[in-house]
């Protein structure tokens, strides 16, 4: 090992490393050159890695955004409230009314939004559409946010999961998972929906 500068050493490298400069990868046992000040190698031949960082930073950098997970819808949904049981044994609710453009809503257009406080009927953010059978996640919530979306696909995939998961917000609430009001009558509270929702939606 011979000293190169006050503060460089050609050495032989005790670990797999990249350079600093090139970013080449460095095997335990190759000649590199180290800077103490710093903490970081670099390749042994200069003019090589010179060339290699030069072709590096010229090299375009392409970046390609994670792709959010599509949510398939293969039932009607209807307006209402629904608290759905994810797996980990916590649960999301989330609610469905109908689109704020007359003319989008009177097409079946839907918004959907989860319960981001304690007043279960303000506190929701709307994070997508549900119109002609599909569902348009908005972009912020396109990347993460994977809790409400997977509740949400649930409502959208499963008629019987979405009765289930109305019945369980009827009943931590208190209230028809149809047109939130509250429910006095044990067997209503039982179907998650009082007996004029229950006729508006055949039951």
């Amino acid at each position: 090992m011979t000293v190169a500068t006050a503060n460089y050493r050609h050495m032989t490298a005790r670990f797999n490393g990249k350079c600093a400069d090139c970013a080449r990868f460095l095997p335990a046992g190759a000649e590199i050159i180290y800077n103490f000040d710093v903490r970081k190698a670099y390749c042994a031949d200069v003019e090589d890695c010179w060339h290699a960082t030069q072709e590096r930073k010229a090299a375009p950098v392409v970046v390609t955004a994670p792709e959010a997970p599509a949510i398939v819808a293969t039932s009607a949904i209807s307006k209402g409230y629904y608290t759905v049981a994810l797996e980990d044994g916590s649960h999301v609710t989330i609610r469905i009314r109908p689109h704020w453009e007359a003319d989008k809503a009177e097409a079946g257009a839907m918004v959907a939004g989860y319960l981001t406080g304690s007043n279960n009927e303000s506190d929701y953010a709307g994070f997508a559409f549900i119109e002609r059978g599909s569902v348009k996640v908005w972009g912020k919530f396109r990347t993460g946010y994977d809790r409400i979306k997977l509740a949400l696909g649930v409502l959208v995939g499963d008629e019987s999961a979405r009765k289930a998961a109305g019945a369980a917000y009827a009943i931590e609430s208190g209230n028809c998972y149809r047109c939130n009001r509250l429910l006095t009558v044990e067997s209503s509270i039982a179907a998650g929906l009082g007996p004029d929702c229950a006729g508006k939606v055949g039951l």
